[in-house]
């Protein structure tokens, strides 16, 4: 699977709207929120990819 299409945390599909539909150019993530600690989790060199729902659902609970 293309590593654009893959969460950086859990290695899931992350249902990238951009990535699926690049002429749409908007994506589920536009209107989430994300709290800066998620990203914390990420190593500092990795590729910008949507973090997936299921991740962004765990960690706010």
């Amino acid at each position: 699977m293309n590593q654009a299409k893959l969460c950086p945390l859990c290695q899931e599909d992350n249902k990238c709207g951009l990535t699926n539909n690049p002429s749409a150019g908007v994506c589920w993530c536009f209107e989430a929120g994300f709290p800066k600690e998620i990203f914390d989790q990420l190593a500092p060199d990795r590729e910008k990819v949507c973090i997936c729902e299921n991740c962004l659902v765990e960690f706010k609970s």
